[in-house]
């Protein structure tokens, strides 16, 4: 009998992995650490072992539903990590003294003093984060599924600096881990992906096991790729202190490089790797070499060689004395953490970002520039659960990186802020959500007399199936669905009916599929000389001044399908065939 998907199931997981038209062209690039599983793992581009010392990005430079293992930029060999050769092809939870734990190309924005010139932080942390309650998905809702520390966050909402605990902030999660459903309890939260692994459950794998279940974002840069024949790339290493947390060292990259964990590092176009900001200049590793670990980089490079620190809030800006904007986190562990920082009075959290101290201050200790509480991130000294450690960060403003519309805003600060519905909660705002999913396909066991098309409805005499698919979106407002069936004998008629309900009934040479207590029927139609026919948009109209108002509210299903003639010779001999379903749940 007819193989039919859970219908649930069916909607949710077609309105996700279904292409959605977004406005993107930046490039986001990322590490993973050594704890997780992707460290061995072959990449898409060139099917080399990924290992934490590599620049990755999405597979084909693009996000995605469900998407594909990611895709090595630049291998620890480029950036001159010493250990990378003998680290290639290791096993996760290997500790091979191979990690990029923060890195920038040097052009990121240059966070405006003007509040009038939006930005934000985009930022990852790592499987122990806690959160602030707030709506939507974010860190408190995702991490105690272990689906957060693989994902990107972006805040909305920042003042000018310096921002303080007391303008607590708020954040979304941004970008999946692998682009599938979360469990967490914003409730069947899905967003495109980087193509690592989820989820990652703080302590069920590493050092309780071999090494963590999931993946960690590590470090992070969104925007224009260095060309590392011309460019520079700044990045710095994984230090080799304990990690209190985890219980185990870490990976002392820093130690096999000769450098600390505090220090900036920068790939010249020659291949030369120097140390671009020490971490004296920085205010780190006060109490020696490699106590500090900076664990998140944001820099503005002004295109003189070296680095030209800021004196004071601002001066990175052209107008004001143009320096280099360099903020950073650091890591957990760090000797730094808990001490007085040199701007708010503050003792030091690992989700802050911090800047280098302004001269002529009675201690040398970094600032805090944009608070964690502001991030909407926990720490203890606001009495949250514990405190979150901001791993990789970006600064960068709100032009909509993931943008449907496009409207200039991000899709999920869209949602977020009550721009745009999402009643689904899958991510999509409904007004770019995509009309349906497919369902009800002819395979071998389904074909009525040995006619099947595993993608469509069971073949008719064009030896194929006919397909039914869908544009547009399932908003009742833009009513811009539209229905179209291919791969149809050409110049025969048919038509288009729906449902309230889905069936399973051989019918002529095919299954219907459409089924329920209400069954209607559109007018006959022409296949013409492509074989084809469409409908919509306008559809929702349709319906109601045909059969009535109010039959398509928000949350409806409606099941699908098109039926057509075939020749009397036809696969079954019936004439006549059926298309594959879509079930479409219509949103606002």
């Amino acid at each position: 009998m007819l193989h039919l998907r859970s219908v649930l199931l069916t909607t949710l997981l077609g309105a996700c992995l279904t292409p959605v038209s977004w406005t993107q062209q930046k490039s986001m690039s990322f590490s993973v650490d050594w704890h997780g599983p992707m460290q061995g793992v072959k990449d898409s581009a060139t099917n080399t072992p990924i290992t934490p010392g590599d620049i990755l990005r999405p597979t084909g430079g693009m996000v995605g539903f469900g998407a594909a293992t990611p895709d090595i930029l630049f291998t620890g060999g480029v950036l001159g990590l010493v250990n990378y050769n003998q680290c290639v092809g290791s096993t996760p939870g290997t500790r091979c003294g191979v990690e990029v734990d923060a890195m920038s190309y040097g052009t990121d924005l240059p966070i405006p003093k003007d509040p009038n010139s939006p930005y934000r932080i985009l930022f990852s942390v790592d499987e122990y984060a806690f959160g602030r309650q707030m709506p939507g998905p974010s860190i408190f809702s995702e991490a105690p599924v272990g689906d957060i520390c693989g994902d990107i966050i972006t805040t909305f909402g920042l003042p000018v600096l310096p921002v303080t605990p007391a303008q607590a902030g708020f954040h979304l999660s941004m970008v999946d881990g692998n682009g599938l459903f979360s469990q967490g309890a914003a409730g069947g939260f899905a967003a495109p992906g980087l193509g690592i692994v989820e989820p990652n459950i703080p302590d069920s794998g590493f050092p309780n096991g071999p090494f963590d279940k999931g993946s960690h974002v590590d470090a992070l840069d969104l925007g224009r790729v260095s060309n590392p024949d011309v460019d520079s790339i700044w990045f710095s290493v994984d230090s080799g202190f304990f990690d209190p947390r985890a219980g185990v060292p870490n990976s002392d990259t820093s130690g096999a490089q000769g450098v600390s964990g505090a220090d900036v590092l920068e790939r010249q176009a020659s291949g030369v790797v120097r140390i671009y900001a020490k971490a004296a200049d920085l205010g780190l590793d006060e109490l020696g070499p490699d106590t500090d670990d900076l664990d998140a980089l944001i820099l503005f490079e002004n295109g003189t060689d070296g680095y030209q620190p800021s004196v004071k809030l601002y001066d990175w800006l052209p107008a004001a004395g143009g320096t280099d904007m360099l903020l950073f986190s650091v890591r957990r562990g760090s000797a730094i953490i808990g001490k007085p920082d040199s701007i708010q009075g503050l003792p030091i959290c690992e989700g802050d970002l911090l800047g280098p101290a302004p001269p002529g201050l009675t201690h040398q200790n970094p600032g805090i520039y944009i608070s964690a509480e502001s991030m909407g991130l926990s720490t203890s000294r606001s009495g949250g659960a514990g405190d979150d450690d901001t791993s990789g960060a970006d600064v960068d403003p709100l032009d909509g990186f993931l943008d449907c519309q496009p409207n200039g805003i991000e899709d999920a600060i869209d949602i977020g802020s009550g721009g745009s519905p999402d009643t689904n909660a899958n991510g999509i705002p409904d007004e770019c959500e995509p009309p349906g999913a497919r369902f009800c396909f002819c395979d071998s066991t389904t074909a009525p007399c040995s006619n099947p098309d595993v993608d469509a409805g069971c073949a008719n005499s064009t030896g194929a199936g006919a397909r039914l698919d869908s544009t547009g979106s399932s908003s009742i407002y833009m009513d811009n669905m539209v229905l179209k069936t291919t791969d149809m004998p050409l110049n025969k008629f048919g038509m288009y009916f729906l449902g309230n309900g889905s069936a399973n009934a051989f019918v002529a040479d095919g299954v219907r599929c459409v089924g329920g207590s209400w069954i209607r029927r559109f007018p006959a139609m022409s296949t013409g000389s492509t074989g084809s026919f469409s409908m919509g948009p306008g559809m929702i109209n349709t319906i109601e001044t045909q059969w009535g108002p109010g039959l398509i509210a928000p949350g409806t299903t409606m099941y699908f399908q098109s039926w057509g003639r075939d020749i009397k010779q036809s696969p079954c001999g019936s004439g006549s065939n059926l298309s594959n379903g879509l079930a479409v749940t219509f949103t606002l």
